[in-house]
């Protein structure tokens, strides 16, 4: 999901850690977290900060972040993405960001041994699938599926995908008005070679958004 983030993520954490900034255990914690700000909640400050990147590039490590969230949605729940408009696209790109904006973490502790150093996140993932999932399916068996089937020509019933798409991210909109969380869990992974995994990239995220 987040390929495209990985790259110039991992390119900056090599660039921070290479300047011979002596980072300690409580400075990895700062940068981690600086690193989720930016990410998920859209806050660029103290990433730009310690980086010495700007405001564009931060912004887009957000901005592929919503992208890529958006695309999981609209395959999830199978929206045909080239047959809905681009107003309601940039709805489905909206309403990630906002998703991404409630997501829960907390680096805790980042642990040092031998110049080897682990963090320890805390995740608290969201349950706004699990609330939504239900009425979604329930609106697709009961209401568009008989539309589609009865549709008098395939550009009718291609047609029908704009109002799907759009069914679905209203019901997704009412459960984020009152998105709550799963249990905490831990989440340890390892800095090696002065970088964050994409293995553990994919993983934080899957755990945050409580991804299948």
């Amino acid at each position: 999901m987040i390929m495209r983030k990985l790259c110039f993520i991992n390119f900056m954490l090599c660039f921070v850690l290479l300047t011979g900034c002596g980072f300690a255990g409580g400075t990895y914690r700062n940068y981690v977290t600086a690193l989720l700000d930016c990410t998920y909640h859209e806050n660029f400050s103290a990433y730009e900060e310690f980086t010495g990147a700007g405001e564009n590039a931060a912004e887009t490590i957000f901005q592929n972040e919503k992208e890529n969230l958006s695309t999981y949605i609209l395959d999830t729940y199978g929206v045909k993405k080239n047959l809905i408009s681009e107003e309601l696209t940039q709805q489905y790109l909206d309403f990630s960001g906002e998703i991404l904006h409630q997501v829960k973490y907390t680096v805790r502790d980042v642990l040092s041994d031998n110049g080897n150093y682990t963090v320890i996140l805390v995740i608290s993932p969201i349950d706004l699938w699990k609330k939504s999932n239900l009425e979604i399916k329930a609106y697709y068996r009961k209401i568009f599926t008989p539309k589609y089937q009865t549709a008098p020509t395939k550009t009718s019933a291609d047609a029908l995908e704009e109002e799907y798409a759009a069914e679905i991210l209203k019901i997704l909109t009412a459960h984020l008005e009152t998105i709550g969380y799963l249990e905490p869990e831990t989440y340890a992974f390892p800095i090696e070679h002065n970088t964050i995994s994409s293995a553990d990239w994919k993983e934080i995220d899957k755990r945050l958004l409580n991804l299948k």
